[in-house]
């Protein structure tokens, strides 16, 4: 964490008034918290935040909550631990997919619960052959020794989704520099002045990918059954086009050389 003693009461009035002057000029306020996010992770949002039309400041709860109360904003119940406030010009679902896309990796600690699966890859550890190899065999690992250096023979997973990370495998993860836990900035609420309204995250957090494919697939049935039912509308009807030239060439071929033989009475 971002060590903040010292601050003075001077420098948190001043905090305040920066985000009273451009509390106006912004439609989103979110607030967050960066409690226990690494020193690096927090630096890396808030210059990402800074490039896309947002503003954070890192102030004390009790003004902030004051402040809110003033403004009449329903977020002051949901500060706790090291809050920020975020002003963004993004709507409030672009801010929350901004905090998600960018989110850290860090080291996998003894008792975490991974939400994806963890794989030792192929290849030289660079590590010298000695103590560290029974540290890898703990884990039944395929390992070689290749010029004096542990060399993994095979990949292998050592941690399912939804499964801990013990004491043998976060010793591996580390030695191995491998960094699999994502760290987010950890949004409390989000609210939209122009709309009045107030966000949680859990609204916020859309699987924009599995929404894309719902909607896809939705757009492809309805798209059958329209040109099915023979219900024409501006945005198929390239496809009845394309569906009755087919038609017609399949009736054509079955025609003796795509001739139709005269019938006389």
């Amino acid at each position: 964490m971002i060590q903040r003693k010292g601050h003075n009461r001077q420098w948190k009035e001043k905090q305040m008034e920066k985000v009273k002057s451009k509390f106006n000029d912004y439609p989103t306020v979110a607030i967050a918290t960066v409690e226990a996010l690494p020193a690096a992770i927090e630096r890396k949002y808030r210059d990402i935040l800074k490039k896309n039309d947002s503003c954070i400041f890192t102030i004390k709860n009790k003004p902030v909550m004051k402040f809110f109360e003033e403004s009449k904003l329903p977020l002051g119940e949901k500060i706790h631990g090291t809050s920020v406030v975020i002003l963004s010009k993004k709507s409030p679902f672009e801010l929350f997919a901004l905090i998600k896309k960018n989110a850290g990796l860090t080291a996998a600690k003894v008792g975490s619960v991974v939400d994806i699966s963890i794989t030792v890859p192929e290849g030289d550890t660079g590590i010298a052959a000695g103590p560290a190899l029974s540290d890898f065999k703990a884990l039944k690992l395929d390992t070689q020794i290749r010029n004096g250096k542990i060399f993994i023979a095979k990949p292998k997973v050592v941690v399912e989704p939804g499964q801990q990370v013990d004491e043998k495998i976060a010793t591996i993860l580390n030695k191995l520099k491998i960094k699999p836990m994502k760290v987010y900035m950890k949004i409390l609420g989000v609210y939209n002045k122009t709309e009045s309204l107030l966000y949680l995250p859990e609204a916020l957090d859309v699987d924009y990918d599995v929404y894309r494919s719902k909607f896809a697939k939705a757009y492809n049935e309805a798209t059958s059954v329209a040109i099915e039912a023979r219900y024409i509308a501006k945005e198929i009807v390239d496809k009845f086009i394309a569906k009755a030239y087919r038609e017609a060439k399949a009736v054509d071929s079955k025609t003796a050389g795509g001739k139709t033989e005269e019938v006389k009475g």
